[in-house]
């Protein structure tokens, strides 16, 4: 099962819509999603298990027996699947979109980009390749990886910002 997530404030169309393409060629695959409170101009899903919004508990259920998390560039998201040691496909939000209130998703992507498990389509053209590249890394061996503490160079640079 592939779990999507958009987070809890606002809709992402954009990826909700290149998601739903994807599964409907990829059909073999169960992709649940959690796409927010649309409006009457967002993309409404056609192929996937759809819902508004799930309670925490279902979503940690979720991320937990998901293959693959697909997300928005959200830090939670992102530490949600590193913590689970799940690989994480995600697209930026854009603010020159109007999808968020700047291109903070996409600085975060940046940053993110070269982790271990994690694939950024940095846009809707590149999901279904950046889908396949997730796929194959889902199938390796050691995937558990992940860590339910941050890296010692993170907790440094807090503590550093923190002391200042």
């Amino acid at each position: 099962m592939i779990f999507l997530s958009v987070g809890s404030e606002l809709p992402f169309s954009r990826m909700v819509k290149a998601a739903d393409l994807w599964h409907q060629a990829n059909s073999e695959y169960q992709l649940i999603a959690q796409i927010g409170n649309l409006e009457s101009s967002d993309y409404q899903p056609v192929s996937c298990e759809a819902q508004s919004l799930v309670d925490p508990d279902e979503y940690q259920r979720l991320s937990n027996e998901a293959t693959i998390l697909i997300a928005h560039a959200g830090m939670g998201s992102i530490i949600n699947a590193l913590t689970l040691g799940k690989p994480i496909v995600i697209m930026p939000r854009r603010g020159h979109l109007k999808e968020t209130r700047n291109d903070h998703q996409y600085a975060t992507a940046k940053k993110f980009a070269d982790k271990k498990g994690v694939f950024v389509a940095w846009d809707e053209t590149e999901f279904a390749g950046v889908m396949s590249e997730a796929l194959a890394f889902s199938r390796m061996p050691d995937l558990n990886s992940g860590s339910r503490f941050a890296q010692k160079e993170l907790l440094d640079n807090i503590r550093n910002f923190i002391d200042y």
